[in-house]
């Protein structure tokens, strides 16, 4: 059914998007290649990666290659142990890691002479969503849940993504957790009690399945790429994609989701595996529809009143609410006052059957 506005403030926000009608699919056809290379002009450049607070290797450890070779496995067949002995051999900090920070990153970029980085880059680039919920502990947030989707395709009528879920797991942090956020991360000691895998299982199984010229799309994903304790150079990230025409404003991804995909999202707490699936169906529809797939600047948007002046439209609400949100408009709109449910109904039914 899509997302229906439950305020007048939802109504103004979602009522200028041309790609969120249920109207007649636009004339668009591209391969899942032509997709691929539209999504290679959106990526992140160095500088800004560097200027948004994504992390780098601390200047120390700049020339330390990764050149062991990982062969693709399940997260379960490496034990805990095994894991932080690799990300050990191989890991380094980074510029800005805190000093309460003990875990290593680890980096997707391979050595440029070795023979498995060069037949990797044969191979074509894969697209993957990526999201993460944190915790806080003494080292700050700490990795509870990562979610990673694979784009698999977007069928000509511009409106149907299809994707794998190719990793949801549950990590228990290294750290005592001092607050579980469970308001936005949906965690709890009830969920990760349980829990056994740790975040250098998680590193080693991302670097056993990312390649370097794989393309990660995500929200703000600096914050991602921290909590995985990854490097990884190819990244799309959505809130600078989609940032406002001042190109300081972000907006959040509940927002994109709901103006440019009428999808209601993080309606309590956050769910990784649809915050990444969003993200990832943001950046496909842009790479299909153009730059046209945007949130307009303040000076194209039509207020609700302007588009919907020839309806016979009607708000009800008390006094204070009309006063803020309801001015002179057309005479087609009808402000109703009232102070209770009982009076509302009451409003209501006069008004429906006045001529």
């Amino acid at each position: 059914q899509g997302h229906t506005p439950r305020s007048i403030s939802d109504s103004l926000l979602y009522f200028n998007s041309k790609h969120n009608k249920k109207s007649k699919p636009e004339n668009i056809s591209k391969s899942t290649e032509e997709i691929v290379a539209e999504l290679e002009g959106m990526l992140v450049q160095p500088q800004e990666l560097e200027k948004e607070g994504y992390p780098t290797k601390k200047g120390s450890e700049a020339n330390k290659a990764q050149s062991t070779s990982l062969t693709p496995t399940d997260i379960s067949t490496t034990s805990f142990e095994d894991a932080t002995a690799l990300v050990e051999k191989i890991g380094f900090r980074t510029e800005k890691q805190d000093d309460d920070d003990d875990q290593l990153y680890v980096s997707t970029a391979t050595s440029a002479d070795t023979t498995e980085s060069s037949s990797q880059s044969d191979q074509p680039p894969r697209v993957f969503g990526m999201d993460c919920e944190m915790v806080r502990t003494s080292a700050g947030r700490e990795l509870a849940r990562i979610t990673m989707v694979q784009f698999q395709s977007f069928q000509q009528d511009g409106n149907t993504m299809t994707t794998t879920t190719i990793m949801d797991e549950l990590v228990k942090p290294n750290k005592t957790v001092l607050d579980y956020l469970t308001r936005h991360s949906g965690m709890s000691p009830k969920v990760l009690d349980p829990v056994t895998t740790r975040l250098a299982q998680i590193q080693v199984a991302l670097l056993r399945f990312l390649r370097p010229n794989d393309i990660l799309v995500g929200h703000s994903l600096e914050n991602d790429l921290k909590a995985t304790h990854l490097l990884h150079p190819r990244v799309i990230d959505t809130a600078l994609l989609f940032r406002a025409s001042n190109k300081r404003t972000k907006f959040s991804l509940k927002h994109l989701s709901a103006y440019l995909l009428q999808k209601k999202i993080q309606t309590g707490s956050h769910c990784s595996e649809e915050d990444a699936s969003i993200a990832l169906e943001l950046a496909i529809r842009r790479a299909w529809f153009g730059e046209s797939f945007q949130v307009p600047s303040g000076d194209d948007r039509r207020s609700l009143f302007e588009g919907l002046s020839a309806a016979r439209i009607m708000f009800a609400g008390p006094a204070d609410w009309l006063h803020s949100h309801i001015t002179n408009n057309s005479n087609g709109i009808h402000a109703l006052n009232y102070d209770d449910v009982p009076k509302c109904k009451k409003a209501v039914l006069a008004w429906q059957s006045s001529p």
